[in-house]
């Protein structure tokens, strides 16, 4: 009797054991599946490099680098002329700025290499290095309002939009600040495209007439922010559909510009909302405010990458409606996948991006 009670502790204690050991090499890849690739930006050179550090990076890969407007998290960004080797994982290198985001005044900035790995951060595009002087010894620094002042509060607001121009009217104004002026999405805050600069002067009222950037100029919406360091003072406003995107040619008449035929418009925040799934087969989506007259390209990859550099699987042409109901086969290489993200982009970085379950489901 003793050794069959005996034999039986010690196959109970076997087996706990066998459970811990179990548990612990569970925690051991749960915890090495938490890693996450991070960069930090050290240092930066106005519209020419940035320089990062990155840490928990898988070692030994090339990871591509791309730049877009702030607020875009990088994805569909211009494609930067230097890749990134992650070493051992750790790593500190400088990065050339592409021309597409040159005088932007902040930039995004993603890494990816087409596997779950990516990481994103973003920097002002401004000349900087760990010594640089204090904000009180930089002579075009601007200065607070002094504690016994005015509080003053800086608005503004469209006076007018013609052609290619808009005219905005300054309220409350500090006085002798130099604003810097953007245009851009609603994405990016106001901040994608850089526009030049005024000086409030006295700070009394003013009307300042500037361009619309011919590559947004087929918005259907903009924002047009001021940026003085310590103000920042925006407004948005309804854009004419037909501003041509190209600027006059030798014409100084002032004759109105040539209006685009079938120009792009943007309808807002584009998105993806899945229909109908046929597992392994193919799936059904309808996309809402695309921006018209683009054709973009549907792509399908693992979950977890965002859709990038996914399988091309067709395009999309939404002509002049923002919404489109299509159906695509899913490749045969994530047949077998549970998760599958699908994104849709078209030049110029528009894009739109959503996943589904790969099981066989109709909701719309």
């Amino acid at each position: 009797m003793f050794s069959v009670k005996n034999n039986r502790f010690m196959v109970y204690a076997i087996i706990l054991l066998m459970i811990g050991v179990v548990w612990g090499f569970s925690a051991m890849l749960a915890n090495a599946q938490t890693v996450v690739p991070t960069f930090t930006v050290q240092a930066v050179t106005r519209n020419n490099s940035v320089t990062i550090s990155g840490v928990n990076f898988p070692p030994n890969q090339t990871f591509t680098v791309r730049m877009g407007p702030y607020g875009g998290y990088g994805v569909g960004g211009a494609v930067s002329t230097t890749a990134v080797n992650t070493g051992n994982g750790s790593f500190t290198t400088s990065i050339a700025i592409p021309a597409a985001v040159q005088n932007f005044s902040r930039i995004a900035m993603r890494l990816d290499n087409g596997s779950i790995y990516y990481s994103y951060n973003w920097f002002w595009n401004n000349t900087t290095n760990p010594a640089a002087p204090a904000l009180d010894q930089r002579e075009t620094a601007p200065k607070l309002p002094a504690a016994n002042t005015r509080t003053v509060n800086p608005t503004i607001g469209i006076e007018q939009i013609e052609g290619e121009t808009v005219s905005f009217q300054t309220y409350d104004f500090p006085a002798n600040h130099t604003f810097n002026v953007f245009m851009g999405s609603r994405g990016s805050g106001g901040y994608s495209d850089y526009i030049g600069t005024f000086n409030s002067g006295d700070g009394s009222n003013q009307v300042v007439m500037v361009n619309i950037p011919p590559r947004i100029a087929h918005y259907g919406y903009i924002w047009l922010r001021l940026d003085s360091g310590v103000y920042s003072p925006y407004v948005g406003f309804d854009n004419p559909a037909d501003i041509s995107l190209q600027p006059r040619q030798g014409d100084t008449s002032g004759t109105p510009p040539q209006r685009a035929v079938n120009a792009p418009v943007w309808h807002g925040t584009p998105t993806i909302t899945m229909c109908a799934v046929v597992a392994g087969n193919n799936v059904t989506f309808v996309s809402n405010n695309l921006t018209t007259n683009l054709d973009y390209t549907v792509r399908m990859n693992a979950f977890g990458t965002l859709g990038h550099n996914g399988y091309v699987v067709g395009t999309v042409s939404p002509g002049n409606n923002p919404s489109v109901r299509a159906t695509f086969n899913i490749p045969g290489q994530l047949a077998g996948h549970q998760r599958i993200a699908l994104r849709l982009d078209a030049a110029g970085g528009y894009n739109a991006y959503n996943w589904f379950w790969n099981n066989t489901a109709t909701v719309c």
